[in-house]
């Protein structure tokens, strides 16, 4: 596989999960093909026992960049228990302490409640909305002094509807990062609904989590290598965002896993050749 050499301006990630277990070597392989940053997804308070200066020597000599992701499956950021945000405030400072240390260039955190379904039945919409504005305005005031914060745009829940995760960024003065594969999940693959999210968040949107959509027989699942048309509409999309820096390859279904660095490969190529930074 031939690596791709990118551009400084644009930056293309690859994703670091729990499931590569070592930082050190994904960032070399990373490297050898062709990002020019890494994304880290703190899964695991294991993956910040790492060797600081190492990653901190590695990405200086590979002229690499880094952003960090908060755990997603168990923070609750609209939690209806003030007990359970200010413990999650708490995961999310050693995470950003860490990210810190590594020269993060970014926080990411996941927009997540805990009633999901009864959220309607219960009339709870609004109270939720106010509890992520508020938490967020505080994990803003904490920390984008010091690295940019951005909010990801979740697949499934109220804040999967345009209109109610506008209001919270808006209100909240937090940026984004648009999960693809989340909006093709939320919009049923609907293009026109897929372009409308880009349009309203233009100027906040700072990072990108690239993946495709692909319908099954229940709902349409994200994280699947995007088709022909789905990256046209994406690039497409990603070409008039205002302010948008980084772009993180976060798909693994849909394709063999000895198939998948090739995949990545091809469409590094197409993204660095019309996305003109």
């Amino acid at each position: 596989m031939e690596p791709v050499v990118c551009n400084l301006y644009m930056r293309f990630g690859f994703c670091i999960h729990f499931g590569l277990k070592d930082i050190i070597k994904a960032i070399k392989k990373a490297k050898r093909l062709g990002f020019n940053y890494v994304d880290i997804t703190i899964d695991h308070p294991t993956m910040m026992e790492v060797d600081v200066r190492e990653i901190k020597r590695l990405l200086k000599d590979y002229e690499m960049e880094i952003g960090i992701q908060t755990p997603w499956e168990t923070i609750f950021l609209a939690s209806s228990w003030e007990e359970c945000i200010r413990g999650n405030l708490e995961v999310i400072d050693r995470c950003f302490s860490f990210g810190e240390k590594i020269g993060s260039k970014y926080l990411n955190v996941h927009i997540r409640e805990d009633f999901g379904n009864f959220l309607n039945i219960w009339n709870l919409t609004e109270e939720k909305k106010q509890l992520m504005t508020e938490t967020l305005k505080e994990i803003v005031s904490r920390y984008s002094n010091k690295m940019i914060v951005t909010a990801e745009t979740p697949g499934s829940s109220i804040f999967s509807v345009p209109e109610n995760f506008n209001s919270i960024i808006r209100e909240s003065g937090c940026d984004v990062c648009i999960d693809t594969g989340h909006i093709w999940q939320s919009t049923k693959n609907n293009y026109k609904k897929f372009v409308h999210w880009f349009n309203i968040l233009n100027d906040k949107i700072k990072v990108i989590h690239l993946s495709g959509g692909k319908k099954t027989k229940t709902r349409v699942a994200p994280h699947y290598v995007p088709n022909l048309k789905q990256l046209e509409i994406m690039t497409d999309c990603f070409k008039r965002c205002k302010n948008l820096n980084y772009i993180m390859f976060e798909f693994f279904r849909g394709v063999k896993p000895e198939n998948l660095h090739k995949r990545e490969i091809q469409i590094l190529k197409k993204l660095r050749d019309e996305i003109d930074y």
